[in-house]
């Protein structure tokens, strides 16, 4: 039984670690496919997050089996442990991003800097054989450097008041921006459901983590809350690289009908969406008359033209079933018999039309074809590629040359 608590903090911090060596091995390959400034900046945010907690959980091996190599990292692992919830929340403030909301400030890392600068300093002026006592007696003060030790051995109790901190200042960001979305939409949006569960993984590893600070430090990391807490912190760390992965980066995501309403009830919102983020939660979705009405080229063309669809990248046939009174085959036979093409390439084709657009403003001047990609609504570069070759093998010319000349893009 004794051997099974033993092993115990070499399995908790095994999973955890691993956990977050593979999701920064994988943010590290997706930075490079970032589509827009705000995205890479958030991948560089949740990397740094990463790394603070592969050298949290390092430590935690080093301190169980090998104090004395711990004692060689030990400002840098202070450090981790205060800026693992500070870089969280710096990702909740990147996420919730808007006019209304102050941004992150860099200010939020001087404090941590400042505490492990003085550890660092004084560390100078302590026998090397004081510091190891202070490790190798698991919390143990030296009655020599009373006062230093008290600051040396504070680390899990500081590390404890930061994420408190932290994941109170989370969640007041989160709150003030649904908020704010809601007084633009007149009504209160919805978080969307991983945001929801992140958060509750947060709040439930701070509540389990009070025992790192009551319990003495010997008795914590061989007792039950171990295999807990590596569960748990496992779970956080998918929740955030999956979603980072995935370009989950909206708080509250609209339907592609709430963004058609929205355009349809003022026009002058009629222009490339780059931060949908900001659109309201639900919105009535006007529809055509209920009559059956006889889908003709110009009916079809003025209803995508009108409301930019092809700016949505999640755009799908069907959605365009109900307000065009038409059904799915109806519709799919009308635009493979009128353009030649499929639903798809036809969407493509008005999207390549619009960003040849955009890269002949002046305003983008400097901008490449990625810089702008996802505004006109390519969700994979691929897309665009094969959109841009069949344009060029004249499969597409058609589509793109009328999209462009008959003012939809203006």
């Amino acid at each position: 039984m004794n051997d099974t608590w033993e092993i115990l903090p070499l399995l908790g911090a095994c999973l955890p670690l691993f956990s977050s060596l593979i999701w920064m091995l994988m943010i590290t390959l997706s930075v490079h496919d970032s589509r827009t400034r705000l995205e890479r900046k958030i991948k560089h945010t949740v990397l740094r997050f990463y790394i603070f907690l592969a050298i949290s959980w390092t430590a935690l091996l080093l301190y169980t089996y090998i104090p004395s190599v711990s004692l060689y990292f030990n400002v840098a692992v202070y450090l981790a442990y205060m800026l693992t919830p500070v870089q969280f929340y710096r990702y909740v403030c990147e996420l919730s991003e808007t006019a209304e909301l102050k941004p992150f400030s860099s200010w939020h890392y001087a404090l941590p800097v400042l505490i492990v600068s003085v550890l660092g300093v004084w560390s100078f002026f302590v026998p090397w054989d004081v510091q190891l006592g202070l490790v190798e007696s698991r919390g143990q003060f030296s009655p020599e450097y009373p006062v230093y030790s008290r600051y040396f051995l504070f680390k899990p109790a500081m590390r404890f008041v930061y994420v408190i901190v932290y994941t109170v200042l989370s969640l007041v960001r989160l709150r003030r921006y649904y908020r704010a979305m809601g007084r633009k939409a007149d009504k209160h949006p919805q978080p969307v459901r991983w945001i929801t569960g992140l958060m509750g993984f947060v709040v439930v590893i701070l509540l389990l983590s009070v025992p790192s600070v009551l319990l003495p430090r010997g008795e914590f990391v061989t007792s039950w809350q171990v295999l807990i807490l590596t569960f748990l912190h496992a779970g956080e760390d998918f929740i955030i690289g999956y979603n980072v992965i995935r370009r989950n980066f909206l708080l509250y995501i609209p339907s592609v009908k709430e963004r058609m309403d929205m355009m349809e009830a003022d026009p002058k919102k009629n222009k490339t969406v780059s931060d949908s983020s900001q659109l309201p939660d639900e919105v009535s979705f006007t529809q055509l008359p209920m009559q059956n009405v006889k889908l003709t080229k110009k009916r079809f063309e003025e209803y995508v033209n009108s409301r930019k669809l092809w700016l949505h990248p999640d755009l799908k046939m069907t959605d365009l079933v109900e307000p065009l009174k038409t059904s799915r085959t109806s519709l799919s036979n009308f635009i493979n018999k009128t353009y030649g093409m499929n639903f798809n390439r036809y969407i493509n084709s008005l999207r390549l039309a619009e960003l040849n657009r955009l890269m002949s403003l002046p305003s983008n001047a400097g901008k490449t074809v990625d810089d702008l990609l996802y505004e006109v609504g390519f969700v994979y570069k691929r897309n665009y590629t094969r959109t841009k070759e069949a344009e060029e093998n004249g499969r597409n010319g058609n589509v793109v040359e009328r999209a462009a000349g008959k003012g939809g893009m203006e």
